[in-house]
C-alpha cells in the first residue's frame, strides 16, 4: 500500500503544473559594477535602486514555484576582472529570497561581464531550457568579448536563451551587446527611462516563465498545447515552414517561430524553434512570425475549421558565408571581429551600423537580400568585402587579411631571463608625422603579441630610461618572434635609517641622477625596495625621509647585464629649537651649504630630526637678531636655546 501511494505522489507531482521539475530556471544577472549608481534618464534614483523595483515588481506576478538563481558582478572588489559570485543557486520558493539579495548588491569595481554570463549559464542544467536575465549599464571593460562567450553558451546548450536589458548604453555598445541576445535566441531591450525598464523587465520575466524557445502548456489556457505529432486529419490548426525565396525549397535549419491572435499581436501564444511546426490551433486570425540569421517574415493567416492550413513563409533572404584567413591558402584566423552591415545607412552621414557580429571565421549568416560591407578585424589588420545578397542566394565572402603576428619580448643583455617592467610601441612609415613615423599600437605586457598588415615596422623597447629600437618585417601569414636586447643594468636599491630597516611608517624618495657633465635626475620612486632599470654609466642614487634633511647618497657605475643591490644608509639626529625665557621669535635653520631645513612660524619651540653635520640657527625679533653655530652627530639628542642679541 506503501509503495502504491509513493508512485501515485510522484504522478500526481509530475503531472501538477508549475512544479519545480516542469519549471525550468531563470538566472537573474545583474550588473555590480560601480556605474550602476548613476542615473538614468530623467530619474533621481540610481540605476541599480530601479532595476531592484522592476524586479521586485516583475516577480510578484510570477508564479511562487518559479526556479530562481542570482549572479552578479563587479560588486564585491574594485579592479578586480575576477569578481564573479553566484550569489543565489537557482530553486524554488517566494522570490524575496533573490530580491533580498539584490538589495544586498553594493556596486563598486569592474566589469567582467562575458565571465559572468559564462558563471550564469552554468546554473543551468547541460540541454535543458533555461535564461538568463542580464541587467547591465555597460560594455565588458576587462577585454572580453561577449558576443564570443554568448556563441559558446549557445553551443554548449542551444536551449538556453539570454535576454538582455542594457540600460542607457551608447549605441555602438548597444549594437555590440545585441550579438548576445541573438546567438542565444534571446531578446534585447534598449532602456532610456524607467518606464521601459518596468516594461522590459516584466516582458523578460514573462517571456522566461515560457521556457525558451517553445510555449508553455501550463501558462495559459488560451494557448495551444506544444504538439511533437501531427494533429488528426482534418483537425483545425496550422502547418508551418519558411523558404529563403519563394521559389527555393523549404529549410531544414531550425526557424524561430512565434504566433499570436491578430487582436492580440503581443501576446505570444507560441515560441518555438523548429524547422517546421504543425500545432492545433482554434479557427480565427493569427500572425505568424518567422526569423532565421536576421531575417525575418511575417504573414496574418485565418485558420478554418475544416483541416490545417499550410503556409509557407518565404523570409526574402540568402546566406553569406565567410572565410577569415591571414593567407587564402592559410588556416583561418583563430579568432577575428567579423561584421555584416548595410552597403548603405540610412542617415545623411552613412554610418554602417552592424546587423551582425561574431567569431567565427568560418560562419554562415542568413540576412534579407540586399547590399552588404562584411568586415574582419584581427589586431591592427582589417579587410571589407562587399557583397550582392539575392533571396535564396549563397554568397562566399573570402576575407583575406594579408597580415602576419608579430610576438616581443626583451631581455637586459642577450641570452638574459625577460624583462618584466617594458613598454613596447610600434610605428610605421608616415610622411605626414612629425618626423616621418606614426605610432599604431603600444603594450606593457612582458610578452606583447600584435596581429599586424604585412610590411616593415619599428619597434621601440622603453624600460626606465632605457630604450632600444630595432626594425621589423613582417610576412602575410608570418608569425615572428623578436627579443629586443636593451643592454641595460638593474639596480635594485633598499635603505636603512640609523643602522635599522626603515619603518613602515616613515615615507622615503629615491632619485636617481645620471653623472655627468651635468648631473641629470633620470628616474624617481617612493617603494621601499625599488628597482631601476638602466643604461651603462655612472650614477648617483640619493634616499631622503619625506619632509626632513635626513638623506643619503652613493655614486655607482652601473654595467649591463648585471644586477646591483644598494643599500643607502641614512643617519640621524634629534634637535630641539627652544627660544629663551619663552620669548616670541622668528627663527630658522641653515644646513652647512645655507639651505634653510628648519624653520619655526612666529615663535615657538620646534623638535625634528636632521642628519648630522653642522647647522646655524638664525632668530629674528624686531630689531634684534642672532645666530648660534651648532654641530650635530649621528644619534645624538640636542636642546638648543635663542635668544635675541
Amino acid at each position: 500500500m506503501r509503495l502504491t501511494l509513493a508512485l501515485l505522489a510522484l504522478a500526481i507531482a509530475a503531472a501538477a503544473p508549475g512544479t519545480a521539475t516542469a519549471q525550468s530556471p531563470t538566472v537573474l544577472l545583474v550588473d555590480g559594477s560601480g556605474s550602476m549608481w548613476g542615473g538614468l534618464g530623467a530619474e533621481r534614483a540610481s540605476k541599480l535602486d530601479l532595476a531592484r523595483a522592476a524586479l521586485r515588481a516583475a516577480l510578484a506576478k510570477s508564479a511562487p514555484s518559479i526556479r530562481l538563481g542570482l549572479v552578479s558582478f563587479g560588486h564585491r572588489r574594485k579592479a578586480d576582472c575576477s569578481d564573479v559570485e553566484t550569489v543565489v543557486l537557482p530553486q524554488v520558493g517566494p522570490a524575496e529570497t533573490v530580491l533580498a539579495a539584490v538589495d544586498k548588491l553594493n556596486p563598486k569595481g569592474k566589469g567582467p561581464l562575458s565571465l559572468a554570463l559564462k558563471e550564469a549559464a552554468k546554473s543551468v542544467e547541460p540541454d535543458s531550457p533555461g535564461t538568463v536575465i542580464l541587467i547591465h549599464d555597460g560594455p565588458d571593460n576587462c577585454q572580453q568579448d561577449p558576443c564570443a562567450a554568448a556563441m559558446e553558451i549557445a553551443r554548449a546548450n542551444p536551449r538556453l536563451a539570454v535576454h538582455v536589458i542594457g540600460l542607457a548604453l551608447e549605441k555602438a555598445d548597444a549594437q555590440r551587446m545585441s550579438c548576445v541576445a541573438t546567438a542565444t535566441k534571446g531578446k534585447m531591450f534598449d532602456v532610456r527611462d524607467a518606464a521601459s525598464l518596468n516594461a522590459s523587465i516584466a516582458e523578460a520575466v514573462r517571456l522566461a516563465a515560457q521556457d525558451p524557445g517553445e510555449a508553455s502548456a501550463q501558462a495559459d489556457a488560451q494557448k495551444a498545447p506544444a504538439a511533437d505529432a501531427r494533429p488528426p486529419a482534418g483537425a483545425p490548426g496550422l502547418r508551418l515552414s519558411a523558404t529563403l525565396a519563394t521559389s527555393s525549397a523549404a529549410l531544414t535549419r531550425p526557424i524561430t517561430w512565434r504566433i499570436a491572435k491578430s487582436e492580440t499581436p503581443n501576446e505570444p501564444l507560441l515560441r518555438r524553434s523548429a524547422a517546421e511546426i504543425v500545432q492545433d490551433l482554434a479557427p480565427g486570425k493569427y500572425v505568424v512570425d518567422a526569423s532565421l540569421g536576421t531575417a525575418t517574415a511575417q504573414q496574418v493567416v485565418e485558420v478554418g475549421s475544416e483541416g490545417p492550413t499550410s503556409v509557407r513563409l518565404a523570409l526574402n533572404a540568402g546566406t553569406v558565408k565567410l572565410m577569415a584567413r591571414s593567407t587564402k591558402a592559410g588556416d583561418a584566423i583563430a579568432n577575428p571581429m567579423l561584421s555584416i552591415s548595410a552597403a548603405e545607412a540610412p542617415d545623411a552621414q552613412r554610418v554602417r551600423e552592424p546587423i551582425w557580429i561574431g567569431r567565427d571565421p568560418d560562419a554562415e549568416v542568413v540576412v534579407p537580400a540586399g547590399k552588404y560591407v562584411v568586415r574582419v578585424e584581427d589586431g591592427l589588420a582589417s579587410r571589407e568585402a562587399l557583397v550582392a545578397v539575392a533571396p535564396g542566394s549563397l554568397n562566399d565572402a573570402q576575407l583575406i587579411l594579408g597580415a602576419g603576428r608579430l610576438e616581443l619580448n626583451a631581455v637586459a643583455q642577450t641570452g638574459g631571463t625577460t624583462l618584466d617592467k617594458v613598454t613596447f610601441a610600434i610605428s610605421e612609415d608616415d610622411p605626414e608625422a612629425p618626423g616621418g613615423r606614426r605610432e599604431i599600437a603600444r603594450s606593457a605586457a612582458p610578452q606583447a603579441s600584435f596581429v599586424l598588415p604585412a610590411g616593415t615596422y619599428y619597434v621601440s623597447a622603453a624600460s626606465g630610461a632605457a630604450e632600444a629600437r630595432d626594425r621589423i618585417a613582417i610576412g602575410a601569414g608570418g608569425d615572428v618572434k623578436h627579443t629586443v636586447v636593451l643592454n641595460v643594468g638593474r639596480a635594485i636599491l633598499s635603505a636603512q635609517l640609523d643602522g635599522a630597516p626603515i619603518a613602515k611608517d616613515e615615507e622615503i624618495t629615491f632619485r636617481v641622477l645620471r653623472v655627468d657633465e651635468q648631473a641629470r635626475e633620470v628616474a624617481r620612486s617612493m617603494s621601499a625596495t625599488p628597482d631601476f632599470v638602466l643604461t651603462p654609466g655612472r650614477y648617483r642614487f640619493e634616499a631622503q625621509l619625506a619632509g626632513e634633511n635626513v638623506r643619503a647618497a652613493a655614486d655607482v657605475d652601473i654595467a649591463a647585464g648585471k644586477d646591483f643591490r644598494i643599500t643607502l644608509k641614512l643617519e640621524s639626529a634629534q634637535v630641539t629649537i627652544r627660544p629663551a625665557g619663552g620669548s616670541n621669535l622668528h627663527w630658522e635653520v641653515k644646513d652647512g651649504v645655507g639651505r634653510t631645513v628648519l624653520r619655526s612660524g612666529l615663535g615657538g619651540m620646534k623638535t625634528a630630526r636632521l642628519a648630522p653635520g653642522r647647522y646655524t640657527v638664525h632668530s629674528d625679533a624686531g630689531e634684534d637678531r642672532g645666530g648660534h653655530t651648532f654641530d650635530l652627530k649621528p644619534g645624538e639628542q640636542r636642546t638648543v636655546e635663542i635668544a635675541p642679541n
